[in-house]
């Protein structure tokens, strides 16, 4: 009889060390790191992102051990009524061949620094979705790590408005994003919160809100004639999202 309850308690151990090893290295939702929100933003001549879009992953397992060379998914398909990466990216982001998503892999301390480049679509009768929020999901190894309840769907804002309504001549930031952006931050009917235009949700503890701040965010990429946004050559119209 004893010679059984040793067995059995060796088996139960062997099945708890199988169960932890099966989730050892399984990104978790509730310990990665993943922003709320993030910026589409454009490149300068040299190719460089604008560093006012960059943000930060870290993938973790539940017992919170980093994921090297994770495989991260940033899905923009529930964006694509309002905007959309490019199909051209640098700095080690590359977009899927459906242009609704981009992909991207962590470093060997399960971390990866990311800028993703991207436009509003061209201007229509309703420019911009109300009440559009959290549009993009990041996976990483497949696994959902914005799921809703341990961390939210990510809100998504861009600089380029417009989405280079005169062609080649408006690609970046100018004074029809400026009025694009009026209409966001005033919106009609009053109240209608446009997700597209809240540049500093992140940095607002994640409130959907465009405001006063969100103005002065899109300000300094307006004025700044040598900032990267300003030479934004990001939007592709080849690009098939939705």
């Amino acid at each position: 009889m004893t010679g059984l309850v040793r067995k059995a308690t060796l088996l139960s151990a062997c099945g708890l060390l199988f169960a932890g090893t099966a989730m050892a290295f399984v990104p978790s939702p509730v310990t990665s790191s993943v922003p709320c929100g993030l910026v589409l933003v454009g490149k300068n001549g040299a190719n460089v992102p604008d560093s006012r879009g960059t943000f930060t992953i870290v993938v973790k397992d539940i017992a919170g051990n980093t994921i090297p060379n994770a495989a991260i998914v940033i899905d923009f398909t529930g964006c694509c009524n309002d905007l959309r990466p490019t199909i051209a990216q640098n700095g080690g982001v590359v977009t899927e061949g459906n242009h609704k998503k981009v992909d991207v892999t962590a470093d060997g301390n399960g971390s990866a620094t990311i800028t993703i480049q991207g436009v509003a679509h061209k201007l229509s009768p309703t420019p911009n979705t109300p009440g559009h929020v959290g549009c993009a999901n990041i996976y990483a190894n497949g696994i959902l790590l914005t799921d809703g309840t341990n961390k939210p769907h990510v809100n998504v804002a861009v600089y380029d408005l417009d989405g280079g309504i005169a062609g080649a001549a408006s690609k970046g930031v100018h004074g029809s994003d400026f009025s694009v952006f009026l209409g966001d931050l005033f919106p009609t009917p009053a109240g209608d919160y446009r997700q597209r235009a809240d540049l500093n949700h992140k940095e607002d503890t994640c409130t959907d809100a465009v405001t006063g701040s969100d103005f002065s965010r899109f300000l300094s990429v307006l004025f700044d004639a040598g900032g990267s946004s300003s030479a934004n050559d990001a939007d592709d119209e080849t690009a098939t999202c939705p």
